[in-house]
């Protein structure tokens, strides 16, 4: 069962893939804030963006193999892989342990000697969103710039839920993954940070073990193995290294924060608590729910240790596509900007105004000798309501 809920959501993003047809291609196309540098430009086929595979898969930081032969490419990230034939409309692709194809729009072209593929499917299967307007496309990590400022930055309780819920839904396995080969009877689900980070953890479920990392905005498990169930509470097999099945180097980690959650269909037990140096488990709170009723409840769930001080955290590094001059535009340009236009897709029709020292989010143009400024909230926010009314004043006039 587990294995056809994992298909059938792979299956359910690519088919999102197709949904945006273009009626030109773009001038520039940015992946992670960083120009794509090609000597030739993409072109448009059937409403699709296609670009040449070294400039895509070099900007994904995929590798990329070619069967002149066959006219064959697999590009490859992480443990991830994906078949695109010359001339075929079906994709083959592996992606989280299963195996797996689907029809594209567009199929692989060889124009002038280079080979050109679509820039949206091969960015949404590895996980990246594509937003276009226009003259730019972008492609970025899944996580909103809020959820970077709290992931990177943020308290260290929030930052470890916002783990906890992100890492088990996107992860991307760096190895071949292995499976659970033996259910434990009802349910167990523990998370173990090391003391003072977030965004670096082992998840225990039953008999497996995994060990996530925040990577360049996305996550991935680098280390798995299985635990032996039956002779003791696998936490306990897992502090002892009674592990088997490895796959990939674990992590050397000393020390804890941990956070648990068991039982059966109608109770529920959470604990968390510190794990010690030398493997002592101290639990620091429980809380027993039965029925839906808390039956007992003690000590903290937080999820910090009292005094505990985050260490991960790292100095901010504004994303910046802002140019450093003050951009005119024209009144066509700002007719085409409506009041739920993201960041991305203003400056997809407004093109680079001049970033005045906010980062991503205040940019400078000017209109008819006028100078105004544009406030984003965050990477992915939308027009405030008072930059799009002075934009409707500005084109009135």
């Amino acid at each position: 069962m587990k294995k056809m809920i994992v298909l059938a959501v792979v299956t359910a993003n690519l088919l999102a893939v197709s949904a945006t047809s273009y009626a030109a291609a773009p001038k520039k196309i940015f992946v992670e804030d960083k120009q794509i540098q090609s000597d030739v430009a993409p072109i448009i086929q059937k409403g699709r963006v296609m670009i040449p595979i070294r400039a895509m898969t070099d900007s994904l930081d995929a590798s990329v193999s070619w069967n002149q032969a066959s006219k064959t490419a697999i590009i490859r990230k992480w443990s991830e892989a994906v078949k695109l034939t010359v001339g075929k409309n079906t994709a083959y692709y592996e992606k989280a342990g299963q195996v797996n194809q689907m029809t594209l729009d567009v199929p692989v072209k060889i124009i002038n000697n280079r080979i050109y593929v679509p820039l949206r499917f091969l960015s949404q299967f590895f996980g990246y969103q594509v937003a276009a307007n226009g003259e730019a496309v972008f492609v970025h990590s899944p996580l909103s710039q809020h959820e970077q400022e709290i992931l990177y930055r943020g308290d260290l309780a929030e930052a470890r839920e916002m783990a906890m819920e992100k890492g088990p839904k996107s992860a991307h396995f760096v190895h071949k993954p292995i499976r659970s080969t033996k259910e434990i009877e009802g349910f167990e689900t523990t998370f173990l940070f090391p003391v003072g980070e977030a965004n670096r953890f082992f998840l225990i479920s039953d008999n497996t073990v995994s060990f996530y990392e925040l990577q360049d905005d996305f996550f991935a498990i680098t280390w798995q193995a299985h635990i032996p169930v039956g002779q003791k509470d696998t936490l306990e097999l897992f502090l002892e290294n009674k592990i088997t099945n490895t796959m990939g180097n674990k992590p050397k980690i000393e020390g804890f924060f941990f956070h648990r959650t068991s039982g059966h269909m109608t109770s529920t037990n959470i604990a968390a608590g510190k794990i010690a140096r030398d493997g002592t488990i101290i639990t620091m709170g429980i809380k027993r729910i039965v029925g839906g009723e808390v039956t007992e409840e003690s000590g903290s769930l937080a999820l910090q240790l009292s005094g505990e001080v985050r260490l991960d955290a790292v100095e901010s590094t504004p994303k910046i596509i802002g140019g450093t001059e003050i951009k005119s535009v024209t009144k066509e340009q700002l007719k085409k900007v409506t009041s739920r236009m993201t960041y991305e897709e203003v400056v997809g029709i407004l093109g680079h105004g001049k970033d005045i020292g906010s980062g991503l989010f205040i940019i400078e143009y000017e209109y008819g000798g006028q100078q105004f400024t544009l406030n984003f909230t965050s990477y992915d926010g939308l027009i405030t309501e008072e930059d799009y009314k002075e934009i409707q004043k500005l084109i009135a006039v």
